[in-house]
């Protein structure tokens, strides 16, 4: 079967948790900017966390199915129809023949996650099936897609048990400040005192110059012991660059190294949150121990492991590729 592109939405590509392995080579590690939708998406259709998805960044798609399918959104609460009546976030949905699913937009959140119980007729590249538009790499050439694109669809799953029980929770409501965990960087040392503080107490605001990159923070500058200029090093997801006029939050599709000091980088639990910022959000960093950040971790794999047990009758599922 397959599934067209009637509509392409602003920037919707095929996604997964990324391109592991290569940044010594300089290609970016790239994937889904929200994880944490990507794998909730994935368990609702009986998927692996770890499954190729639809990406939708800004304004959704329009998708016309050849045969039936499920499917499921997570992520960012975006406005949607099939076959225009509304369906919600987070539930589990079977596409007939010449449905249409159109999804328009968020007014508060960045992205959503389509996953369908099936697999993408598509060859990984470099071992992943993301798409880094900049850099060109992926499936359908490394680029968005296009009205009139053709996603061809194989290995179906027709039948999924426990249907109705396929929901997941909703995203908490934003806060009037997002407050985010991170632990010290790698460069604490190349800053002030009072510039460490400064960066705690600060209360930024997302950048309308934001994007898969990275999101530009508009707010104090934080002071360093010499120049804001260092040797480039391996940066990762969530690492908070400072440069001489505003700290940088590096998401998905960074470059493989930087060449600013890393103050602090987000856990990997809270990254999902801040990656659903939007322009003119205000987000504010809290420091925690590494113990409590594999800990946020944990409570959140649990609470995806207990969806599985009650979505599956087996509760078994394999191994999942990283």
């Amino acid at each position: 079967m397959f599934v067209k592109v009637k509509q392409s939405g602003a920037v919707t590509t095929i996604q997964d948790t990324g391109r592991y392995g290569f940044q010594g080579q300089g290609i970016p590690v790239s994937g889904a900017m929200d994880p944490l939708a990507m794998k909730m998406a994935n368990i609702l259709v009986g998927n692996e966390e770890n499954h190729p998805v639809i990406e939708c960044i800004g304004i959704g798609p329009v998708l016309e199915f050849s045969d039936s399918v499920y499917f499921a959104v997570s992520g960012g609460n975006f406005k949607m129809q099939l076959n225009d009546e509304a369906i919600q976030i987070n539930h589990l949905y079977l596409a007939k023949k010449d449905d249409v699913l159109k999804i328009t937009y968020s007014a508060s959140h960045r992205s959503c996650i389509i996953a369908f119980a099936a697999d993408f007729d598509l060859a990984p590249v470099y071992g992943s099936y993301a798409t880094d538009i900049k850099s060109r790499i992926g499936p359908y050439e490394g680029r968005k897609f296009k009205s009139g694109d053709i996603i061809t669809l194989k290995n179906v799953k027709t039948k999924l048990p426990n249907e109705k029980k396929r929901i997941m929770e909703d995203y908490p409501a934003k806060e009037a400040v997002t407050k985010i965990r991170v632990i010290p960087g790698p460069n604490e040392d190349l800053f002030t005192d009072d510039g460490i503080k400064i960066f705690y107490q600060s209360i930024y605001t997302i950048s309308p110059k934001s994007d898969k990159m990275g999101f530009r923070l508009d707010g104090e500058t934080v002071e360093t012991t010499g120049s804001h200029d260092i040797l480039s090093a391996g940066i990762a997801d969530g690492s908070i660059q400072i440069t001489s006029q505003q700290p940088i939050l590096m998401m998905k599709d960074h470059a493989a190294t930087g060449g600013y000091p890393v103050i602090a980088t987000v856990i990997r639990a809270d990254f999902p949150k801040a990656s659903q910022l939007m322009p003119g959000d205000q987000i504010q960093f809290q420091m925690v121990s590494i113990e409590e950040a594999a800990d946020a971790l944990k409570k959140q794999n649990q609470y995806l492991e207990e969806k599985k047990k009650v979505f599956e009758k087996k509760g078994i599922f394999g191994r999942f590729r990283r």
